[in-house]
């Protein structure tokens, strides 16, 4: 199963994103570790910090893992050893793979190639998902997710921001990676059982 999770900056993606996962751990008697894939680069002391902080905040049934680029092989070498897995998130890998690829015409392409992997490992068109277009409060969500996972099902939690809701960008690096970004985001939806939107920590379900 793939659950997509978006919103803007702030708006809650990532504490519902691993209350989710801590959740359907629970409720299928799980005992593997949450696979967190942490997709910031660190870059400054500072940074460092706010990243230690964010670690020791989670359960210690959290494995962190950090990856910048090559997420796909990532997820694949530790396959075997969980069944939850967090991708945090895809808009600092897709920021990553424009910073360190000056040229923008081969980015699509290889993004596009990298998420075909994953998606395939864990893509179930067989899950139903409940009514959409929702305001719902989390324990409601849970509880519709979580009854329809067995335990050792493969479950990806992939974090996305939304972006283009505001003022077009007067750079052009930044239209096409904007552009890009949303053309992402449209085809994980696509493959996802569950899309969520978060709007000032309240989830609405768009999927």
């Amino acid at each position: 199963m793939i659950i997509l999770i978006t919103g803007g900056a702030r708006s809650g993606k990532s504490g519902f994103s691993e209350e989710l996962a801590v959740e359907i751990r629970k409720k299928t008697g799980e005992s593997k570790n949450i696979a967190y894939i942490a997709t910031s680069e660190i870059y400054d002391e500072e940074f460092k910090k706010r990243i230690a902080i964010h670690k020791q905040k989670r359960p210690a049934f959290f494995t962190t893992y950090e990856e910048c680029l090559d997420i796909h092989e990532m997820i694949k070498s530790i396959f075997s050893k969980h069944n939850v897995f967090i991708i945090e998130c895809l808009t600092t890998w897709l920021g990553n793979i424009f910073y360190k690829n000056r040229k923008t015409n081969n980015i699509e392409i290889k993004t596009e190639k990298i998420l075909n992997e994953i998606t395939v490992l864990f893509k179930d068109n067989k899950i139903k998902s409940f009514s959409s277009g929702v305001l719902c409060n989390k324990k409601k969500a849970f509880k519709k997710i979580t009854g329809k996972i067995k335990k050792n099902d493969k479950i990806l939690l992939l974090v996305s921001n939304e972006l283009g809701l505001g003022i077009i960008p007067e750079n052009k690096d930044a239209r096409i990676y904007r552009d890009i970004h949303g053309r992402i985001n449209q085809k994980i939806t696509g493959v996802s059982s569950h899309v969520f939107f978060l709007v000032s920590g309240i989830p609405l379900k768009i999927k």
